[in-house]
């Protein structure tokens, strides 16, 4: 019987003397039957259904191999690859793939994700119940030969359970899903975190956290300063999982209700807070920027955690009815309040009512004025006064005091007991806020009424630099010589009514162009603020023609004009010698 397929057959080769019975002839013919036999059955018959025979063997490959790249079909040979020239085949962990030959196919992970949002508000007790915790893991040149995920804080796991030992997670390949075995509960005090890192061999890592902090409340209440519990602040709305007391919220109190907020005491007080864009009065003192802090609540937030909660309330009910919904916190205690601007029938004896009166909610705005929330008291705004009304504009005297004010581009005055001065005079007033707040205001009024005819807007400055008129025209009054003073304001300002003169706000006179239309009995004159020096140079016809005027009101001799902004200062007047220029005259001049 012949040993193979599973051994080698050991046959004897008969000599040409050996006799036809020794080896028995018979024998030899036998054994080398059962040989053939044995190789016939293991190479097989043409498609052979016998698995281990040679021809359903090499049947069953040859298409795996029979055309180019067709290698892929194999099962444990990537099907997704696309092999491209000098590509080799490598094994990836998981399964063989084309890649080239210098590449490391190092275990990559790609996404760990555990279905948590990573803030949440501090809680007491279980956070999460047995499999309510669950993650996915995804790889590359994966799944790993052996995978954990690890928790960092012990003590959130209830050690009563069972399932995760030592805070750590097993599972088995692919190592894609992971489902919690035991209860997990809130962290001991607000801010820790839980972490969760999953680590697999080869040494790869991933973490996913969340951090619990506690709440900020806001709202509207009737309960008063001084008067909080735990319903009144429950009734209040939690702003999340965030301890920022830095926020902007709506809220639209009732007629009874005061604006609440509390927060943690353990973090920053809250220094200020401003509705409707100004600093509200959040203590019984309404001079006092900071809020009252003083109250302190034992709070249970909707997690069951509890803690001492610092509670602020407005000084009055009803805020947004006139200052606005707006409501927003800071940890800055520079106060804001409105700059206030309009028209009043009162130029003195200011009280804080006339810019504004919390109990009409009226105020300068409502009367040809406005307002803005600003610590920028040099603006340009517009105002509007009638024939018994002065511009009054009021600023918080914490921002310094204005250097000028004009109207219509020129100097206006705004100190009554002196229109020459510049410098605007003030009355210093406390004024209450729309939210309650009170500081001292410093309030300027135009030393003349009915200046609504100026179309320009009132602009307020820091500047001293003073801007005025300069005039230029024609009247039939001779000067006579130099210094004589015989042009009076009238005859600079309004031609004596006989016609309007040139003006310029700009106080340019670098070869200024001034253009005259005089009549045979008509003298040409220039006026500008004396300051500006004496005259260098007035061409005519490119011709030097200043020795054809005379200096009027020169040094010495200045001729004080009024504006319509009130404001008063001193001016030279040169007027022509002779009459009756050519109509018109073009004159430049100079200083």
């Amino acid at each position: 019987m012949a040993d193979f397929p599973t051994g080698l057959d050991d046959l004897t080769n008969p000599l040409g003397t050996d006799q036809l019975d020794s080896p028995p002839h018979a024998t030899q013919h036998a054994e080398a039957n059962d040989v053939l036999e044995a190789l016939e059955a293991k190479v097989g018959i043409d498609s052979s259904a016998v698995e281990t025979s040679h021809d359903f063997l090499i049947a069953a490959n040859t298409t795996k191999v029979s055309a180019a790249g067709s290698i892929k079909t194999h099962s444990d040979v990537s099907s997704t690859d696309t092999p491209v020239v000098n590509d080799v085949i490598k094994h990836n962990g998981s399964e063989f793939v084309f890649s080239p030959y210098d590449t490391n196919l190092d275990l990559t992970i790609d996404t760990f994700a555990d279905n948590q949002t990573n803030t949440q508000l501090i809680g007491a007790g279980q956070w999460l119940a047995i499999a309510g915790w669950t993650a996915t893991s995804t790889y590359t040149n994966g799944p790993p030969s052996a995978a954990t995920v690890d928790l960092s804080i012990t003590t959130a796991w209830d050690t009563g359970s069972s399932g995760w030992t030592d805070d750590q997670l097993t599972n088995t390949t692919p190592f894609a899903a992971w489902t919690s075995t035991e209860i997990l509960n809130y962290p001991s005090s607000p801010n820790q975190t839980i972490t969760f890192t999953i680590n697999t061999t080869p040494t790869k890592s991933d973490t996913e956290a969340v951090v619990f902090p506690n709440t900020v409340l806001y709202g509207a209440s009737t309960t008063a300063q001084g008067a909080h519990d735990q319903a009144s602040l429950a009734a209040l709305t939690e702003n999340g999982a965030n301890e920022d007391q830095s926020i902007s919220k709506t809220i639209t109190p009732g007629a009874s209700d005061y604006v609440v907020f509390a927060y943690p005491d353990r973090i920053s007080n809250i220094l200020q807070v401003r509705i409707g864009s100004i600093t509200a009065s959040f203590n019984a003192t309404s001079t006092t920027l900071a809020p009252d802090i003083t109250e302190l609540v034992s709070f249970t937030n909707s997690a069951g955690y509890v803690e001492n909660y610092r509670v602020i309330t407005s000084r009055l009910t009803n805020i947004d009815a006139t200052a606005g919904t707006s409501v927003v916190t800071y940890t800055s205690s520079s106060a804001l309040n409105h700059i206030e601007w309009g028209a009043s029938t009162t130029q003195s004896s200011f009280t804080g009512t006339d810019i504004y009166n919390i109990a009409t909610d009226t105020g300068l705005e409502d009367n040809g004025g406005g307002k803005s929330a600003s610590d920028t008291e040099a603006r340009s705004v517009t105002a509007t006064a009638g024939a018994s009304e002065y511009i009054v504009f009021a600023h918080p005297t914490r921002n310094g005091t204005l250097a000028q004010f004009r109207l219509g581009g020129i100097t206006a005055a705004f100190n009554p007991a002196d229109a020459t001065a510049v410098t605007p005079a003030y009355e210093t007033v406390a004024v209450t806020n729309r939210a309650g707040y009170t500081e001292d205001y410093k309030v300027y009024a135009s030393d003349v009424a009915n200046l609504s005819t100026f179309s320009a807007a009132l602009v307020s400055t820091s500047s001293t630099q003073e801007y005025n008129n300069v005039y230029w025209g024609e009247l039939n009054v001779d000067a006579t010589g130099d210094g004589g003073n015989v042009y009076s304001a009238a005859n600079v300002t309004d031609n004596n009514a006989s016609a309007s003169p040139i003006i310029d706000t700009n106080e340019t006179l670098s070869s200024q162009s001034m253009v005259v239309n005089c009549t045979v009995a008509e003298y040409a004159y220039i006026a500008y603020p004396a300051r500006l020096g004496v005259l260098t140079s007035i061409s005519i016809g490119g011709f030097e023609s200043i020795s054809d005027f005379w200096i009027d009101a020169g040094s010495g001799t200045e001729l004080a004009i009024t504006n319509d902004a009130g404001f008063t200062e001193n001016y030279y007047v040169y007027v022509s010698k002779n009459p009756g220029f050519t109509d018109p005259t073009t004159m430049l001049v100079s200083n």
